[in-house]
C-alpha cells in the first residue's frame, strides 16, 4: 500500500504518495479533507489518493476506469476495492457510478470535502 505523508503549505497539504511501481506522486488538497481522511479505513484512503492522482493526470474532477486497473494499481482485490468505494461514497468524498453496458467500468467524481457536492467546473 502507498505511503501517505502530509506536508503543510499555505492552508493546503501536499501528499507525497509512493506508488506500487516505486514512483512518487504529489497530490495537493485542502485542510477540510483531513478530518474525513482520518476516519477512513486505510484502504479507502489509498483508493481516494489513487482517484485523486488519476483526476490530476486528466485535469478533471471526474475520471473513468476499469475495476481491474484499480486492483492492479492499488494491490487490493475487487471485494476490498468495492468496500473502499462504498466507504468513500458514504462519507461524501467521491461519488462512484457504474457505467452501464460496460462490465467493470466505473466513473468517479471527486466531491467538495466541505459539503459533499460536485466541485465547480473551471471555465478558462
Amino acid at each position: 500500500m502507498g505511503r501517505f505523508t502530509p506536508k503543510r503549505r499555505n492552508y493546503a497539504y501536499n501528499s507525497y504518495y509512493r506508488l506500487p511501481d516505486g514512483g512518487n506522486r504529489t497530490i495537493a488538497f485542502h485542510d477540510s479533507i483531513l478530518p474525513k481522511l482520518s476516519k477512513l479505513n486505510p484502504r479507502a484512503t489509498h483508493l481516494y489518493l489513487y482517484v485523486l492522482g488519476q483526476a490530476k493526470q486528466v485535469k478533471s474532477h471526474t475520471v473513468g476506469f476499469h475495476i481491474d486497473d484499480i486492483t492492479v494499481a492499488t494491490g487490493m482485490n475487487v471485494k476490498t476495492v468495492r468496500s473502499a468505494m462504498n466507504e468513500l461514497m458514504v462519507n461524501n468524498i467521491i461519488k462512484f457510478d457504474q457505467i452501464t453496458k460496460q462490465k467493470g467500468m466505473w466513473s468517479a467524481e471527486v466531491l467538495n470535502p466541505d459539503n459533499g457536492k460536485s466541485l465547480p467546473t473551471s471555465t478558462a
